[in-house]
């Protein structure tokens, strides 16, 4: 039988209060409240509480020493210390104000290059700033892989790429074929007009209308 001792889950604010101050550490250098105990792979502060588990301590925190928080809701530290529980580097942001200001704040991606200049790109629909060397990089390792060049190959080979490749060209030569038609006609206005006349031409609508 196992001898491990449990801790029991507060029963009300106030203890979680206690419990999650009794686990955390001032920094002096910084003005951060450090979570000690628990944390994810990510290094957030994880924590048991009321028969739940797998509870987010900086989430908690916020509510007890802040205010409400909507689920809808991230909270952004403004320190940028993921396992910091202190009330004033907290706050409640959207979802995607939340990637805005994380990503905002770096200056080169995980692989070291710089985040600027031509080589940041920023995602229109997300705000994410995104390394254009990286991207490269993995287009090029993608294009590489032996059964990507292998499918490619035996794509190109197949007659529905043939067939593809056919009716692709006889749609440009359509439409090249009716641009020197319209540019041929349109000439052939010019020059009819300029022989007759407008008057001329005015007349010979009207007759016609």
């Amino acid at each position: 039988m196992s001898t491990e001792t449990r801790i029991e889950a507060p029963t009300d604010e106030q203890s979680l209060s206690e419990r999650l101050r009794a686990d955390c550490v001032r920094d002096p250098a910084t003005g951060c409240l450090l979570w000690m105990g628990y944390r994810n792979v990510a290094g957030y502060g994880r924590v048991s509480h009321g028969g739940q588990k797998n509870l987010s301590v900086h989430r908690l925190a916020y509510r007890l020493w802040v205010g409400e928080l909507p689920t809808e809701l991230h909270v952004d530290h403004l320190c940028r210390v993921r396992n910091c529980v202190e009330p004033t580097h907290m706050q409640a942001v959207e979802p995607r104000e939340n990637v805005r200001l994380v990503n905002a704040r770096k200056t080169t991606c995980k692989r070291g290059h710089p985040l600027s200049g031509d080589n940041l790109y920023i995602n229109a629909a997300s705000g994410s700033r995104v390394c254009r060397t990286c991207m490269k990089e993995h287009r090029e390792r993608y294009a590489a892989r032996p059964e990507k060049i292998a499918l490619r190959a035996s794509y190109v080979a197949t007659e529905r790429y043939r067939e593809g490749a056919r009716r692709r060209a006889r749609a440009c030569a359509d439409r090249k074929r009716e641009r020197e038609l319209r540019a041929l006609g349109e000439a052939l206005c010019g020059h009819v007009i300029s022989r007759l006349g407008e008057g001329a031409m005015q007349r010979l609508f009207g007759v016609l209308g």
